[in-house]
């Protein structure tokens, strides 16, 4: 889910964009709390790894 990583330049810091839709994601629309579609804290935890692979941490 996680689309771009941009380094800032000058600095160590890293910027991470993605896009969330039900277009792009369409197993998002099984994900429903009272008619309004939420992201699953599975996929929370999914970008949260990403990130940190991206940056070089091991846990």
């Amino acid at each position: 889910m996680l689309g771009a990583v941009v380094e800032l330049a000058g600095s160590d810091r890293m910027v991470f964009s993605g896009r969330v839709s039900l277009a792009s994601q369409g197993w998002l629309a099984d994900h429903a709390v009272y008619g309004t579609v939420v992201v699953p804290g599975a996929a929370l935890v999914e970008l949260v790894l990403r990130a940190g692979d991206e940056v070089g941490c091991g846990r």
